[in-house]
């Protein structure tokens, strides 16, 4: 039997004061809300993720992280940064995750498709899935 969790989600960008991260919401882009199955796939959380919030990605790299729960957070350094979401694996950890929790998903777009390696590798991962998802639905992405 399927179970389905629902995941909030906003547009913004990620930033660090006082050694703690925030998410900084884009007010004009509004929140999201998806319904995902414990078996959905990375592919299509970005296919969801890309029609929902109308992205034109054009040379922008696609970020969808979400920050840890309070009680989890309670008993890792304050300056613990946001989770990324990548390949399918962590696709599973979230949904697991929100059987439990209440999590919102932070969706943020960067300039740069290319492999920068002073960039974290999760960079890498996301450019594969992306690059999978336009080639099966013929979507070029600006």
């Amino acid at each position: 039997m399927q179970i389905m969790v629902c995941l909030a989600s906003v547009y913004g960008a990620w930033t660090i004061r006082d050694r703690k991260w925030y998410f900084e919401v884009d007010k004009t882009r509004g929140g999201r809300m998806f319904y995902l199955q414990d078996d959905c796939k990375h592919e299509e959380l970005v296919e969801m993720v890309v029609n929902d919030y109308m992205l034109q990605v054009n040379g922008e790299l696609l970020e969808l992280s979400y920050p840890l729960p309070a009680a989890m957070m309670e008993k890792l350094p304050t300056d613990s940064p946001p989770m990324y979401v990548t390949n399918d694996r962590q696709v599973g950890s979230l949904v697991e995750l929100c059987k439990e929790h209440v999590v919102r998903l932070c969706v943020s777009t960067r300039v740069g498709m290319g492999r920068n390696y002073n960039e974290p590798i999760h960079e890498c991962v996301q450019e594969k899935s992306l690059k999978r998802w336009i080639k099966r639905t013929g979507r070029r992405i600006r």
